[in-house]
């Protein structure tokens, strides 16, 4: 965990003590949860909406969306193509828009707004749903930017970043 590395290195250093440490993770938890609620209550985009306008309209779904390639350890067992492989013998999987990633770029100049806390609430806003989603996503800021990513650590450090600008 990034964040108790961190912590740890920090108490460690002498940077900070315990007490601090608590404070400052109670007063980024307390920022955080205002941001959530003010990305929640703005109107373009709500966080449902991010999917939508992230990824775009859903494709017309027919045949040449879901060709078959070759099966590669770890495709969902839903992905298999299971008529073909009990004809050859050989797995192979369906290559369609459901089973593709993509990598989402969160940027604080893209937001569409002028207000620097607007534009923060919204980046929140976007981490929480795309996290939620399962999504891989990446945070730019003014100051800083956070490569791409998933999971509770990349999370949790684009929280913090948001907090922190």
């Amino acid at each position: 965990d990034p964040i108790r590395h961190l912590k740890d290195r920090m108490i460690k250093d002498g940077e900070l003590t315990e007490k601090e440490f608590a404070a400052l993770e109670a007063e980024l938890k307390e920022k955080v949860r205002k941001d959530y609620a003010a990305a929640e209550a703005a109107e373009n985009p709500r966080a449902e909406e991010l999917l939508l306008e992230t990824t775009g309209p859903a494709p017309e779904l027919h045949e040449e969306l879901f060709k078959a390639g070759t099966y590669r350890r770890g495709d969902p067992l839903k992905a298999i193509v299971w008529k073909k492989a009990a004809k050859t013998g050989e797995l192979v999987s369906r290559d369609s828009p459901t089973l593709q990633q993509q990598t989402l770029w969160f940027d604080q100049q893209q937001t569409g707004l002028c207000q620097p806390e607007a534009q923060l609430s919204r980046l929140c806003a976007w981490v929480l749903q795309a996290d939620k989603l399962g999504l891989i996503y990446g945070l730019r800021l003014k100051n800083q930017t956070l490569a791409p990513a998933t999971g509770q650590a990349h999370y949790l450090l684009c929280l913090r970043a948001l907090a922190l600008a």
